[in-house]
């Protein structure tokens, strides 16, 4: 991936251990359940491979300790995007003295990485304790961790009775009670090993130009308006202001699909069953060619003009290492964006969305990036203090929320809350004094993020999900909007009312 430090260079990351269902299930408070149904399909899928019962308990027990081990060591979710903590500078003979019990060297030429200047480590204490389980009592557990990893990664392209088994315990999981139909399945692992063949097809029948033009307009309108937002907080220097303001001014924009289609597009080759293929051997050339890309990079100078999400994609993001907000053309289509809708509709819709990845240049984590997407603090010690008093504000509100029962964690969500309070208060001084608009962009935004959740995929979304439920991420922005209090004349007796001193946000 790009060097956090020197973003035109590409450099080797040692990644994290699978921890299976992960650190945030096995210490969380009321989720033993999904623990033990979690190691109940780990005991399926080794029968299934071939053990009798007692065999594939005693491997799914030894499972289950390695997997609390590395969980005990592994960084909590939150800690992810503080590049402070992740970004660990080792050379190849400081990475042979962090893994004791692995022969580093050939492990590196084994991978064909060797020969780099650094290497990057993500968990230090993970890794850690990783070498301390790679010694000979272990051998048999790390054996049975590697293969349930190995049947796990690949279950959704084996046969029928894997598929199962994978798709049970993720509808148990997420509390979904009904099944894909097979036509959907194929489609979408179709869809799957040809991102960009299909991304192409989507483009020519779902977007157009005049719709790429319109999102350009309202763009605009944002990043102009974010830096008046910039310049009026009093508690930055005007050194720092300039900084900040250059940030927006060079941020690159990618609307809907890519100049030129990536070169892996290519390279990737699929063999029907009649010349031997199977989905299994797809998925596998799928997976080496990604591994021959990425391997191409080390060396070469980063091409930013690069698209590492398909057209198709529902979703739109901010890369801190390129300092660049994506808009794939998939999130530019109703509800989201209409150009049949009014102004203050497609404020609230795409506008409030193109607002927040905005918001994530001057987030928790992205604020930690300066323009060239170099990890380089540009802020005062005394504004980075008040950063932290106001993000501790944020923190501390959303904490107040609950669903089911179940806190919202502050702490995790705080990046995206950051963006999401700053994409309202652009939105809303964009439009200024149009009640109409305002009326319009609020019910938008409230009708994006309405969803219906099972109880199971609310506990997973609160353990896991770096955004706020979506009634909390409605209302809880909306409750710090002064706006919101002028348009529908909040009162004190109101359930959403919060009082001026409480409303929080970093970008006002």
């Amino acid at each position: 991936m790009q060097d956090k430090a020197d973003s035109s260079q590409y450099a080797v990351y040692m990644l994290y251990a699978d921890t299976l269902i992960g650190k945030e299930y096995v210490e969380g408070e009321g989720t033993r359940e999904y623990v033990d149904m979690y190691l109940d399909y780990v005991k399926a899928m080794l029968m299934e491979f071939g053990m009798g019962e007692e065999e594939a308990q005693g491997s799914t027990d030894r499972i289950e300790d390695l997997m609390r081990k590395i969980c005990s060591a592994t960084m909590p979710l939150e800690q992810y995007s503080d590049p402070a903590r992740v970004y660990n500078v080792y050379t190849a003979d400081e990475l042979q003295q962090l893994f004791t019990h692995v022969d580093v060297d050939r492990m590196l030429k084994t991978l064909k990485v060797d020969g780099q200047e650094k290497y990057i480590v993500l968990d230090v204490e993970q890794a850690k304790m990783i070498d301390s389980l790679l010694v000979e009592e272990n051998l048999e557990a790390l054996k049975d961790y590697s293969t349930f990893v190995m049947l796990n990664d690949v279950a959704e392209y084996g046969s029928e009775a894997f598929v199962r088994l994978n798709e049970d315990m993720q509808n148990a999981l997420y509390g979904i009670t009904e099944r894909w139909d097979e036509e959907t399945i194929w489609v979408r692992l179709t869809q799957d090993l040809l991102p960009w063949d299909f991304g192409m097809i989507y483009v020519e029948e779902h977007f157009s130009q005049e719709d790429k033009e319109a999102v350009e307009k309202i763009i605009s309108l944002i990043l102009e308006e974010y830096e008046t937002i910039i310049r009026r907080q009093d508690w930055m220097s005007q050194e720092t202001k300039e900084k900040a303001i250059r940030k927006l001014e060079t941020m690159s924009v990618k609307i809907g699909y890519p100049k030129e289609w990536p070169e892996a597009k290519d390279m990737m080759q699929v063999t029907p069953i009649s010349e031997g293929g199977s989905l299994l051997s797809n998925l596998l050339t799928s997976m080496h060619v990604s591994i021959e890309y990425d391997r191409k990079l080390l060396g070469a100078p980063v091409d930013r003009t690069v698209w590492d999400v398909a057209p198709q994609t529902v979703n739109a993001y901010y890369d801190p290492a390129n300092n660049e907000v994506i808009f794939p053309a998939a999130i530019l289509q109703a509800p989201i964006y209409d150009h049949d809708n009014t102004y203050g509709a497609n404020m609230g819709g795409i506008g409030y969305v193109i607002a927040h990845e905005v918001s994530h240049a001057f987030d928790s984590g992205g604020a930690l990036y300066d323009e060239y997407g170099n990890y380089n603090t540009w802020w005062t010690e005394e504004e980075m203090e008040e950063y932290k008093r106001l993000s501790k504000s944020i923190v501390d509100y959303y904490n107040g929320y609950e669903m089911m029962g179940t806190k919202v964690n502050g702490e995790l969500t705080l990046a995206e809350n950051i963006a999401d309070l700053g994409a309202m208060t652009c939105i809303a001084q964009v439009i200024g004094e149009d009640e109409e608009a305002l009326d319009e962009a609020f019910c938008q935004m409230a009708y994006n993020w309405a969803s219906v959740d099972t109880a199971s995929f609310m506990m997973y979304l609160l353990n896991t999900d770096t955004h706020a439920p979506n009634k909390v991420r409605v209302n809880a922005v909306l409750s710090s909007c002064d706006a919101f209090y002028e348009i529908y004349d909040i009162q004190e007796t109101d359930g959403m009312y919060v009082a001026p001193e409480d409303r929080v946000g970093i970008w006002r």
